[in-house]
């Protein structure tokens, strides 16, 4: 098992998402994680900075979309949980990047 999809079933086993709770993988890559969650019930979304990832993982879901990097492209508190594995050290503001992340969070 990928790092990956390990982090959807830790998702899934240490959180108390229920079936269809909106969740957020920042950082996306090619969906692995986003079809992960979205097997087990979970209104899984997806972001990514690179266009050619996003083209992936809409394979896995047309809930994986392109975003700039800074502003998360979902209202304030849409989700129930977001995670973002292995992306904190590629940004630039690591605290704005966390803030962004706490907002969308409900």
């Amino acid at each position: 098992m990928t790092l990956r999809p390990a982090f959807a079933a830790w998702l899934q086993q240490h959180t108390d998402l229920k079936p269809g709770d909106r969740i957020l993988d920042v950082g996306c890559g090619v969906g692995q994680v986003v079809a992960k969650l979205g097997e087990s019930g979970a209104e899984a979304y997806g972001v990514d900075v690179s266009g050619p990832n996003i083209e992936r993982a809409r394979q896995f879901s047309d809930r994986c979309r392109l975003y700039d990097g800074k502003r998360l492209p979902f209202p304030d508190r849409h989700f129930a949980s977001a995670g973002a594995l292995n992306v904190l050290e590629h940004v630039d503001e690591p605290e704005a990047f966390l803030a962004e992340l706490v907002r969308v969070i409900d």
